[in-house]
């Protein structure tokens, strides 16, 4: 009996603790990320946002680049595409 409620008294407050951990206020743009391709290999580089703006290197490449400021947007559809139609 007295060993169970040792061992309860000791977990009740790690799972207070983990609780508070998980659920704690974070700042707002705390875990913001950005991506981009690297302009000689185009492997997909994740980066924090702070980072934007800074000298870094391609991960695959080892080539120096500049991280860009804003996030890569798709490319515009202006109707160019071609879709082939299957017909059965």
């Amino acid at each position: 009996m007295d060993l169970e409620l040792l061992v309860l008294l000791g977990a009740l407050p790690a799972c207070a603790l983990a609780a508070y951990w998980w659920l704690r206020p974070r700042a707002p743009g705390a875990a913001a990320s950005l991506s981009a391709r690297c302009p000689r290999c185009a492997q997909k580089v994740r980066y924090p946002a702070s980072r934007a703006g800074r000298a870094s290197v391609c991960p695959q490449c080892r080539r120096n680049w500049t991280l860009p400021a804003a996030a890569e947007a798709p490319p515009p559809s202006g109707g160019t595409e071609v879709y082939r139609v299957r017909r059965r």
